[in-house]
């Protein structure tokens, strides 16, 4: 009996650190979506830093995909410039991206952090996403 107790105990806690973990509120806006790897870079039109871990990069088709980062990447916020490089002509989910710091000189390399997963968004997900993050909850 005890056993079974804690068994609901611990079931109904985990429970409740996965809904309010960030990547939930990704489910919820890019539900069943095909994640991939790696995008092209002559395809990247633009990238949108959304908050610490999440990054938009549209594409020259006009599609949308998602990069959750694995943890939060210090410096990196809403409007912050970012840099990568890859010598493969894609950037994929084992590359690195660099937060671009504003110095008195111009800008200077902080943070280093790795990518995740690429996943297609809809401009619904990406509102979501953007209020998400203005209310704090990213």
């Amino acid at each position: 009996m005890k056993a079974t107790r804690l068994t609901v105990l611990f079931t109904l806690l985990t429970s409740t650190v996965l809904l309010s973990l960030p990547g939930t509120v990704l489910a919820q806006v890019v539900p069943d979506k095909k994640t991939v790897h790696c995008l092209s870079l002559s395809r990247i039109k633009d990238s949108e830093v959304i908050s610490n871990r999440y990054i938009l990069f549209r594409l020259q088709d006009n599609s949308t995909y998602v990069n959750v980062l694995s943890h939060a990447c210090p410096g990196l916020n809403r409007n912050k410039a970012i840099m990568y490089r890859s010598s493969v002509g894609q950037l994929c989910d084992l590359d690195v991206i660099t937060v671009l710091e504003s110095a008195s000189f111009g800008l200077m390399p902080g943070a280093s952090c790795g990518l995740g997963n690429f996943q297609p968004i809809d401009e619904d997900g990406i509102a979501s996403l953007r209020k998400a993050a203005k209310e704090g909850k990213l």
